[in-house]
């Protein structure tokens, strides 16, 4: 995530970004990150989104998916049910 954040947004780079994020999609499918880092990773995406119309968003809601999918049952409902706050704030400023 440091190496994401740290690399500027760009045609030169994107390519990266993307592969960074696809890392982090591994490690979440592994299963091998503690609930704390799946905490941050999903902040980490959440705040990434904001970056408009960047081709990396595709990826990115892949690895939020991803996480989803496989975090435990109780991470699981906190996360899905900050994710629908979010969605649901979104829509209603948009």
């Amino acid at each position: 995530m440091y190496d994401f954040e740290k690399t500027e947004i760009g045609f030169a780079t994107e390519k990266n970004k993307d592969l960074q994020i696809r890392r982090l999609e591994a490690l979440l499918k592994s299963r091998l990150a503690p609930p704390q880092y799946v905490r941050m990773i999903y902040n980490f995406l959440i705040g990434s989104l904001w970056i408009r119309f960047a081709p990396i968003q595709a990826a990115i809601h892949d690895c939020v998916s991803t996480l989803i999918d496989h975090a435990d049952v109780a991470l699981q409902k906190e996360i899905v049910q900050r994710h629908a706050s979010i969605l649901k704030c979104t829509a209603w400023t948009s």
